[in-house]
């Protein structure tokens, strides 16, 4: 009886669990499986944008909404030789922006007032479409006349050959002066990609040797030739002589297998005259002028090629301008 009750109780501690087989008392506990959570990527901040600009408060004296990164990216320049003045990308001049200054080529606005290195001028404002433009009053007896015209995001088409948008996509201050008709033209919050986009021909990098502007494939629209240009640069052997002896190689060759190559010149009124043919020392002449062209600049007055583009001329126009243009294509 004793050894039932015993065996009973034996049983029902092993039916709650109290006791395991051999096997599992020797086994390890498992650690619970971790679980991590799989946090989302932050999203991307958008970059800010420009805030509009704020013609009233400009009016003012209070130049709050132009405060940002201006960069200049053309100027205009009258030459004096019967050509029509256009804009031309690039540049160098600052322009820099408080809440009550704004400083620019060699002037500063500071409330209704304007300076320049012969004195102060107090301002008027006149608008014109949705643009702005700040004028001097005693413009009648200065010997250098100023102005400065706000262009906000999206009032005008005057810049497409510059930025190629039917409208500008940023905001756009220009100050001009009577001295030699000349103009800087701002825009604010251009990346460095864009800038390159509207810098084109850069002729200052082609008198360096660096011909990156110029690659790229040209075609002549009246007779569908082209050329293309390398990034790839080429010396002129010593026995030639040549007063520029670097130039960039063409992917086309002279009947003697030498590449032909484009070099700089000298920059005169806005562009630059250049040469092309090849570095061939069996020829007496290989090269010849090549009219390096920026969009904006009109080469004379007879010039009827497109000057809202970039352009090569072979022969610097001798045998016409519109007929011998190369435009770039890529």
């Amino acid at each position: 009886m004793k050894k039932l009750m015993i065996g009973t109780l034996v049983a029902l501690a092993c039916g709650l669990g109290a006791c395991s087989n051999t096997s599992n008392s020797k086994a390890t506990s498992q650690p619970a499986a971790k679980v991590t959570s799989q946090s989302k990527p932050a999203a991307k901040t958008p970059a800010k944008q420009p805030a509009k600009m704020n013609l009233a408060q400009i009016q003012k004296g209070n130049y709050q909404s132009l405060k940002g990164q201006w960069t200049q990216i053309a100027n205009a320049t009258n030459f004096h030789n019967g050509t029509q003045t256009g804009y031309q990308a690039g540049g160098n001049a600052k322009m820099a922006v408080t809440k009550a200054t704004l400083t620019a080529a060699d002037v500063k606005l500071a409330g209704d007032k304007l300076s320049d290195p012969n004195g102060e001028h107090p301002l008027s404002f006149k608008a014109t479409g949705q643009a702005l433009t700040a004028l001097l009053q005693d413009s009648g007896n200065v010997a250098i006349n100023w102005a400065v015209t706000f262009y906000p995001k999206g009032s005008t088409s005057e810049f497409k050959s510059i930025t190629g948008d039917a409208t500008n996509q940023q905001n756009i201050v220009v100050v001009w002066t009577s001295n030699n008709d000349t103009s800087w033209v701002f825009a604010e919050g251009v990346s460095a990609a864009q800038l390159k986009t509207m810098q084109g021909l850069n002729l200052e990098a082609l008198g360096q040797n660096d011909f990156s502007s110029l690659a790229g494939t040209w075609k002549n629209p009246t007779d569908g030739r082209t050329m293309t240009v390398t990034t790839k640069t080429a010396t002129a052997p010593a026995s030639m002589n040549l007063s520029v002896a670097t130039g960039v190689e063409l992917t086309t060759k002279d009947s003697d297998g030498y590449a032909e190559v484009i070099t700089s010149g000298p920059v005169t009124t806005g562009y630059m005259m250049g040469s092309i043919g090849s570095f061939n020392p069996n020829v007496m002449s290989g090269m010849a002028p090549l009219a390096i062209v920026p969009k904006g600049v009109q080469m004379s007055a007879a010039d009827d090629s497109d000057a809202s583009r970039d352009r090569l001329i072979p022969g610097g126009g001798q045998s016409g301008y519109q007929t011998d243009a190369y435009y770039k294509v890529d």
